[in-house]
């Protein structure tokens, strides 16, 4: 079995780091690649696929002095706050799914959308995480109903 892990990290040291260190695990065929991804982009990147693409997006949303995560609450909140976590945790999501549907669909192949289930019950002073969360369980089981008729299967 091969694999191939694609991802987009912010900051581009850190994803380097996780590059040098994906590289080093035993057992593990495939690749691991640092790449920005341009979700428009219908070239080689989405010719690769053929059965399943595993969305996995989240913040760092810790304030890595005190190891405590970030606090969010609503009286804070600025509509660009919104913006920015639905942009990375939901959207990044959403157009990874529509540009990777027509090659899922030739080969009945799957999605696997990572949420939380802080999306379902929600957490304190973590508004906007919550909201991008539950998103992303209710895009996924929308998507889940409407590629069921070409045998694409979407799960969180």
């Amino acid at each position: 079995m091969w694999s191939s892990v694609q991802y987009h990290p912010k900051p581009e040291e850190k994803g380097k780091a996780i590059q040098r260190e994906a590289a080093g695990f035993q057992g593990c065929p495939g690749d691991a690649l640092l790449r920005e991804v341009d979700f428009g982009y219908s070239g080689a990147l989405w010719n690769c696929l053929d059965t399943c693409l595993v969305n996995n997006a989240g913040d760092e949303s810790r304030d890595f002095r005190t190891v405590r995560p970030r606090i969010d609450k609503i009286d804070d909140v600025t509509a660009q706050d919104v913006r920015n976590v639905m942009e990375l945790n939901t959207l990044s999501i959403l157009l990874a799914s529509k540009y990777a549907l027509p090659y899922l669909r030739e080969t009945r192949g799957n999605i696997i959308n990572m949420a939380s289930i802080i999306g379902v019950i929600g957490l304190k002073n973590r508004v906007t995480y919550s909201l991008s969360k539950g998103a992303i369980i209710a895009m996924t089981k929308t998507l889940a109903i409407d590629e069921s008729k070409y045998g694409v299967r979407v799960n969180w």
